[in-house]
C-alpha cells in the first residue's frame, strides 16, 4: 500500500523538526514557526501524533543521532483533525 503524499510530507516535516529539536537550542515555538505552524500547541499535537511523544519530551531525551521510529498507520488518520479517516 502506498502512502498518501500529504502523509509523506507530514512525516518528512516532523523528522526535520525532530532534527531541529535535537541539534538546536531554539524554542519549540520558534521551531514550530519555522515549519509553518502559527500555534505551538498545533505543532506539538502533530509532532506527538507522528513521532509518538511531545516535542519537549523528545528534546529532553535527545542523544546525538537519535531518530525515533515514526508511528505506523499514520495514513489512516485525517492529518488536519487527528481523527481516523473514513474507510475507502
Amino acid at each position: 500500500m502506498q502512502m498518501r503524499g500529504s502523509c509523506y510530507l507530514l512525516r518528512w516535516r516532523m523528522r526535520l523538526a525532530a532534527r531541529a529539536l535535537r541539534e538546536s537550542d531554539a524554542s519549540i515555538s520558534s521551531i514550530a514557526g519555522n515549519f509553518g505552524y502559527e500555534a505551538e500547541s498545533a505543532f506539538s499535537s502533530t509532532f506527538k501524533r507522528v513521532m509518538g511523544m511531545a516535542p519537549r519530551h523528545y528534546r529532553n531525551k535527545r542523544q546525538p543521532g537519535l531518530v525515533l521510529p515514526l508511528r505506523k498507520n499514520l495514513d489512516q488518520y485525517d492529518l488536519e483533525q487527528g481523527n481516523p479517516s473514513p474507510s475507502k
